[in-house]
């Protein structure tokens, strides 16, 4: 949060190798800070090994996210059509479809489809009166890739503001670009 970026990675790397049974918070905070400085590929290798040790889901999820962010489709292509076909619900999955069309440029049409079709099951899912904070970050993305870029941001800022951690909206940050004004005068 002070800028120090290099310390906390230092920090990182410190505790993986005194500790090798650490929490997997501390692969994910490191994957987070290393895709923030735009090492998205060294973030897939951490958490690949991260996966192999814990098998925990949340870092197999940010396992898959990391190689797309790099553009690297072939490592996770296989997981997740295996987790469209199996998975009970699908929005997550869709919506890294679609990132992965939105990679390839020539599947645009696909892309779109894959978000409305994240986007309605997102819909059936939002109980607004106990908002789950993974499916606003979820639909925020699904907005953003689409091109409703204001409401991502509205999506965004109530992330921001209900205190979720960084890291798991990271992905809807960037898909939206550096809005640090705009998060300032929402913040306040």
């Amino acid at each position: 949060m002070r800028g120090n970026q290099n310390k906390a990675l230092k920090i990182c790397e410190d505790i993986q190798k005194e500790f090798p049974d650490h929490d997997e918070t501390i692969d994910l905070f490191h994957a987070y800070l290393l895709i923030k400085d735009e090492k998205a590929s060294e973030a897939a290798q951490l958490l690949q090994q991260a996966y192999r040790r814990s098998h925990g889901v949340v870092i197999r999820n940010s396992w898959i996210d990391a190689p797309l962010l790099a553009g690297e489709i072939e490592p996770v292509w296989p997981m997740i059509q295996k987790e469209l076909a199996d998975s009970r619900f699908k929005a997550a999955w869709l919506i890294r479809h679609a990132r992965v069309a939105q990679l390839l440029q020539s599947a645009r049409e696909q892309m779109y489809k894959d978000l409305k079709l994240a986007l309605a099951e997102l819909e059936t899912r939002m109980k607004p009166e106990r908002p789950d904070l993974t499916l606003i970050s979820d639909r925020g993305l699904a907005l953003a890739m689409k091109g409703d870029k204001e409401l991502a941001k509205k999506d965004l800022f109530l992330l921001q503001k209900l205190g979720f951690p960084a890291r798991f909206f990271l992905l809807l940050e960037q898909q939206l670009g550096d809005l640090p004004l705009v998060h300032q005068v929402c913040m306040e």
